[in-house]
């Protein structure tokens, strides 16, 4: 019941903020309030409204991007161009505030604590994720040209790789790419 009165709480005060600080304030602590009630699509909402009230917040940008890999890699296929767009929108920004090199882990959000299969730093894993959407998206016929979106995926999962070589999920996604094109160049 508490949990009930403080959104409400935060959305009367949300309406009422004149400035975007402010908002994006209220949005952060109303995100926390979902996160421990365990409320996902509360929570997308919340990082959907951080965007909208500030398009750089990286914490935001990544939470969603996150959100959607979990949905497709869990079995969920529909959202992997999702994650795509995410993630290059993601590396653009993480990219201008020089955050490239930071450790995945630093980036934890609560909720989803499971290990993450990729590189540990976040450059890399963008790469990756990105890669890794184009090869699934091919994988499933969600493209018109196999091809191409296999090429798109061996450069992002290549780029992992040169950036983080010690990332073994890169090399096993490179493998899965060559053999996808192997089968299309077969049939």
């Amino acid at each position: 019941e508490a949990y009930k009165k403080a959104v409400r709480s935060f959305h009367n005060a949300y309406d009422r903020a004149r400035t975007d600080a402010l908002r994006e304030e209220i949005l952060l602590r109303l995100l926390d309030t979902h996160v421990e009630t365990g409320e996902w699509n509360s929570i997308l909402g919340c990082w959907e409204g951080l965007i909208t009230v500030n398009p750089h917040n990286a914490k935001a940008l990544y939470g969603r991007m996150q959100y959607f890999y979990v949905l497709s890699d869990t079995g969920d296929p529909i959202y992997w161009q999702d994650v795509r767009e995410r993630a290059s929108e993601f590396l653009e920004i993480a990219e201008d505030e020089g955050l490239l090199a930071q450790e995945k882990s630093q980036w934890q959000i609560p909720g989803m604590e499971a290990e993450i299969p990729g590189p540990k730093k976040l450059g890399p894993y963008l790469h990756f994720l990105r890669g890794r959407a184009a090869f699934e998206m091919a994988r499933l016929g969600a493209v018109t040209d196999k091809q191409e979106w296999l090429e798109k995926a061996f450069t992002d999962v290549n780029e992992a790789r040169v950036l983080e070589p010690e990332s073994i999920d890169s090399y096993l996604f490179l493998g899965r790419v060559a053999v996808a094109k192997g089968d299309i160049s077969a049939s």
